[in-house]
């Protein structure tokens, strides 16, 4: 599975250091589970992983897969 929810960011599963959906920057490879601090744009500050995917999805327009991602990781 993967949601591109920003040309920046992505909710995937074919992560090698999870077993589960993660929050992916793709330039440096980072993943972040729900629970975690992420600062995804300087404007928007530290946030939980889990709200800043929300908020991400908000302005795309992501397939039912997609939405089915956002929901899972932001449960």
């Amino acid at each position: 599975m993967n949601a591109q929810l920003t040309p920046s960011w992505r909710l995937t599963d074919e992560h090698a250091g999870s077993s589960h959906a993660v929050l992916l920057h793709w330039a440096t490879g980072e993943a972040f589970g729900p629970a975690d601090i992420v600062v995804c744009y300087p404007s928007w500050g530290y946030l939980p992983a889990r709200l800043a995917v929300e908020r991400m999805a908000k302005t795309r327009h992501l397939t039912p897969e997609g939405h089915a991602a956002v929901s899972a990781f932001c449960a």
